[in-house]
């Protein structure tokens, strides 16, 4: 079923972009744009484990550094095992958050399409691939999803935690015309993170804990279903934002 959905995002523009879904006849939101071109990123998604706070191997700045390193190697090694275990193909985060986006945006009688975009140097960059893919949009989306599972210690049960980056602009800004952001702002739901640039969504339930990492690979379907939940639940506020009166 999902990827007959994505194929009605991604079929279509000459190889390019497909529009979304259709129009219903009545909208009760209205956007600042009737067409939303997403671009959909050139890489494998990665999942993340991260302990917040590790306890200090050794005293001093040597204690520091070797903490550093060893905790590094450990998460290294530990997210390198969830992103096997969830496997990008069955999870993509990123591919939910853009057909949420489409089914609440549909509301609004906006049409996403989800863009194809080849690695770049700069935001600036994968904008003008996208709007050059899309001419028809009036309307640009960019979403970095990352999905992970955080412990405040080494000893800490781990909680699924969601990272969302956005930045939806009109198109003729990317075209060089001076027009602020529709949207830019960083979201996250589940583990509250300490970004201070991001927007926490307190209401998002997502209570979901694994007392190590063993559990959570033992879990991994719902590890998975929390991180999509959480996923779908910044995708309907990036919309409200969007259609807000």
């Amino acid at each position: 079923m999902k990827s007959d959905r994505r194929r009605m995002l991604s079929g279509g523009l000459a190889g390019a972009a497909a529009l979304a879904l259709p129009w219903p006849t009545q909208a009760a939101r209205s956007a600042p744009f009737r067409r939303l071109a997403v671009a959909d990123p050139p890489f494998v998604e990665e999942y993340e484990v991260v302990i917040a706070v590790a306890p200090p191997l050794a005293r001093g700045i040597v204690g520091k550094v070797l903490t550093r390193a060893v905790t590094g190697a450990d998460q290294h090694l530990k997210s390198e095992k969830l992103t096997a275990a969830l496997d990008p193909a069955k999870t993509q985060l990123h591919e939910h958050f853009v057909m949420a986006l489409a089914d609440e945006l549909a509301e609004a009688e906006v049409k996403v399409l989800l863009v194809p975009v080849d690695a770049a140097d700069s935001e600036e960059a994968l904008l003008q691939q996208t709007r050059r893919k899309a001419p028809q949009a009036d309307g640009l989306l960019l979403a970095h999803v990352m999905g992970r599972f955080v412990a405040l210690h080494g000893l800490a049960a781990y909680a699924p935690g969601l990272m969302i980056g956005v930045k939806v602009l009109h198109a003729q800004a990317a075209a060089g015309r001076a027009t602020p952001p529709l949207l830019d702002a960083v979201f996250t739901a589940g583990f509250r993170g300490l970004d201070p640039r991001a927007q926490h969504l307190e209401v998002v339930d997502m209570p979901e804990r694994f007392d190590d990492v063993q559990a959570l690979l033992s879990h991994i379907d719902s590890a998975r279903q929390a991180l999509v939940n959480g996923t779908e639940a910044i995708a309907a506020e990036v919309a409200r934002r969007l259609t807000a009166s």
